[in-house]
């Protein structure tokens, strides 16, 4: 599987997630969502972390929600409470 994210120790205290999927533009598609949030729990159960850097590619950061998963919202096979990627990050320690 390719590494969509990353975690990475920089320095003390310093974690750097990269976003670095090339193909879908940083789009969240659930391979990318899936691959965010278990850098996300590494990154909450990590002592040595204090600050986390989130760094996207040169020529975009993030490009949203794939079409697919917005399709899925649109067609209420997902809703708005099944996205918990938001909570997640501001519910890091």
């Amino acid at each position: 599987m390719n590494a969509l994210v990353t975690l990475s120790m920089v320095e003390d205290g310093i974690a750097l997630l990269k976003l670095q999927d090339k193909v879908g533009q940083n789009s969240f598609h659930h391979a990318f969502i899936e691959q965010l949030l278990a850098r996300l729990a590494e990154l909450a159960g990590d002592e040595r972390a204090r600050v986390c850097i989130f760094r996207g590619m040169p020529e975009v950061f993030c490009s949203g929600a794939h079409q697919d998963l917005l399709l899925e919202l649109a067609d209420g096979k997902q809703t708005a409470s099944d996205i918990i990627l938001s909570k997640v990050v501001l519910d890091l320690p």
